[in-house]
This record gives structure tokens, sequence and C-alpha cells, in this order.
């Protein structure tokens, strides 16, 4: 449009109010548009009629009533967002740590978050993905793996119960109630190739059916800690069992096992012999008996090279407390320790080799030392003998037993 406007001139623009405009010919004069816009004004160009022109001059920033943001300016990452009706806001970038976009901001507008396990989760995480796999859990409640890829629960014990391993179990653990103890007959240790003699003394009978027992003067068979034993009575002087062979034990390692009671200690500086086992060619003798050292009772487990010395492991401990307990002998003959345990703890360790110098004989003897009387008033169950020292977890398998499921 060339010249000065003297009459009102129609200006065409989409999207305002602007209906006509009022011109003068001033240059670098405004016109005012019939219709008011906020954002729009008429500016003439220059005084020349030749050459003004009415220029199009925009001011402020365009509202989102109109197709704009509002906004005069934008950061790097920035988001925007209705922050209300016909309002825009930007979420800056956050740089802190790695977030999502939520609706936790006011009024349930955009922010950035991290992931709230407790609020806003639906369904169960799996194994795979770091979770458990389960939904809900009971007060004393243990997670054990039944597969490479499942949890699964097991439910608290009952009192005095432990976690055991089972292979009963799809997770391959339970929880067992330790027996107080079990006969060697139950143990797998029955089975092995190294025991040479076993008694469990409901009579005279080897179990193993290689040396069975000679009764001197009528031991009797009565209630011991596994149905019977060999009772020695109260004041024996005369009643033993004995084998008459040494089980091919002649010196080397050994291993004497067996269940005691005693009825009645032994007199001041007397002792009484609970098991020994005696070898004519090595005249080394094995024992395990009780002492009166003058009134203090001792326990001993002993290698005795005979008519040359004897070592021996001892406790001080009366036994006389009417229980059964567990008493086991080892020796070594690789590394020449001598071990005893008493109820499964060890008395100590010692070393001895060689051989003795005086006469023997072959035997493996209960309740007496034949050679030396020595007879105990007690009773005996469960008497073993391995020709191999036993080692510690097996030691504690015959005096604290299995577990059960």
């Amino acid at each position: 449009m060339v010249g000065a406007l003297l009459t009102p001139v129609v200006f065409a623009h989409a999207a305002t109010n602007i209906q006509s405009l009022n011109g003068i010919s001033a240059a670098a004069e405004f016109l005012v548009a019939t219709g008011t816009d906020a954002n729009l004004s008429i500016k003439i160009t220059s005084s020349s009629p030749a050459t003004n022109f009415f220029q199009p001059v925009w001011t402020g920033t365009l509202q989102p009533a109109r197709g704009g943001t509002g906004l005069s300016s934008i950061s790097l990452g920035d988001i925007l967002y209705g922050s209300a009706t016909n309002t825009l806001a930007t979420l800056g970038i956050n740089t802190t740590a790695t977030r999502y976009l939520s609706n936790t901001g006011p009024s349930s507008t955009p922010a950035w978050a991290q992931i709230n396990l407790t609020n806003g989760v639906t369904g169960v995480l799996p194994v795979s993905n770091g979770g458990t796999g389960i939904s809900s859990l009971t007060k004393g409640n243990l997670l054990v793996a039944t597969n490479g890829t499942t949890l699964a629960t097991l439910t608290v014990g009952q009192d005095g119960q432990v976690l055991v391993a089972s292979s009963t179990q799809a997770s391959g653990v339970g929880w067992g109630t330790p027996y107080n103890a079990v006969e060697l007959n139950r143990l797998s240790l029955r089975n092995s190739s190294n025991l040479v003699g076993y008694y469990r003394l409901e009579g005279t009978t080897d179990e193993l059916g290689l040396h069975n027992l000679t009764n001197h003067n009528s031991v009797a068979f009565d209630a011991a800690k596994f149905n019977n034993g060999a009772d020695g009575g109260s004041s024996n002087s005369n009643e033993y069992l004995d084998t008459g062979s040494n089980m091919g034990i002649d010196g080397g390692s050994i291993t004497i096992s067996c269940w005691f009671k005693v009825n009645t200690n032994p007199s001041t500086n007397l002792t009484a012999k609970i098991c020994s086992q005696n070898s004519d060619t090595s005249k080394v003798q094995y024992y395990i008996d009780i002492y009166n050292n003058n009134g203090t009772m001792e326990v001993r487990g002993g290698r005795n090279r005979v008519g040359s010395s004897q070592v021996l492991v001892s406790r001080n401990i009366d036994l006389n407390d009417g229980v059964f307990h567990s008493l086991i002998l080892t020796y070594d003959a690789s590394s020449t320790n001598l071990e005893f345990f008493i109820d499964n703890v060890s008395a100590g360790i010692t070393s001895d080799s060689g051989n003795g110098v005086n006469a023997l004989g072959n035997d493996f003897s209960i309740l007496a030392n034949p050679n030396a009387a020595e007879f105990t008033s007690g009773r005996v169950d469960d008497a073993a003998v391995f020709n191999r020292a036993l080692k510690q977890d097996e030691v504690f398998l015959i005096a604290k037993g299995l577990w059960s499921m």
C-alpha cells in the first residue's frame, strides 16, 4: 500500500482482532488499530509519499492462547509443560543423578524424581530383575533358592532346631533336630573298610562277624546308652570281655571308640581299664581308662610301649555323674599324633612312636586289662575299633549324632 492513507483501510491479519487502521503521513508514526492487539501495531516507514509503507511491528511474547509459549527464552534440555490454564512453564534439565519424569510436582505437574519402590509400583519383581519374586513374608521366614531362578520361603523352625543340609528338601536345606547320640550302626562309618571290630554289646557278637568276644566270669548285658551294654557291676574284680586278637593292628594307626558310664570309681591310686588293644609283635598297648590320682579322678587315653615308656592324654574330670560319655582315642602312625576326645572335646594331643620290649599278647578287651587286672565297675556300650585315626568331623558324628529333619 503506497502513499498516505486518507480513509480507513482494511488490514487482514489472521488470529487477531485488528479490523481497520487510520493512517497519517508523518514518518515513523504508529497507526492505531480499530481493534486492540497486545502484540501487533503498524508503523509508517517514511514521510515521503513515494516511499512510505505500512510495516507491521511485533512486541512482547505470544501467549499459549494464541498459539505461542508465553516464554522469551529457554535453556538446553528444558521441557515445556502446562503449569496452569493457558500457561506454559519450563522444567529444567536435572544433572545430579539419573531421574525419571513423574507427576510429583505441585498440583501433579511434571517433576524429576527417583523411583520410590513403596509407591506407584505394581507386580512382583522377579529374581531375574534383582527381586525375590515373593509378595509377602511371615516373621522368621528365610529365603532359599530352589533353583537358579526361583526363591522360596523356609518358615521358622522350632526351638532348638538348626539349619542343616538336606537332600530331601527342594532347596537343599531344612530345619533339623540333633539326636543326643546315635549308634555307630546308623552312621556311614559303619560301612567303612577301616572298621575292624564293632560291638553293640547286646551280647558278645562282633557285628562284622570277625572277632567275637569271650565273656569271662559272666559279664551282664543290661540297659545302657543304646538298648543294652556290657555291665561290670558296682564292684568288679574279675569280669571282662575280650577277643584274643589284635584285629590286625600292631602298634600302628588306630581308633578306639566307646560309650561309658561309671558305676563306681576306682579306689585311690588304682586304675580301671575301659577298653584296651594289645599287640605282641610291637609290644604296644592302646587304652582308655580312669585313674584315681589321690582322690582326683583322671580320664586318660594312652599309648604304652610296654617295658619301655608310655605317653597319654588326660583330663581331670569325674565321670561318675550318672550319664554315658563318648570316649574316643585316635593314633595316626604317619604323624605320630595321639589324641583323646571326651564328649567330642579334645583333651589334648601328644606324640609317640616306636615299640615296646616286654611280651604282651594280642587282644582287645572291654572292662579290664587282663594282663594287669585293672577291672572296671561301669557300663560300656557301642564299642568300635578302626585301623586308622578318625578325623575330627567323624568323632563329632559319633559323639553328637545325626540330625532328624
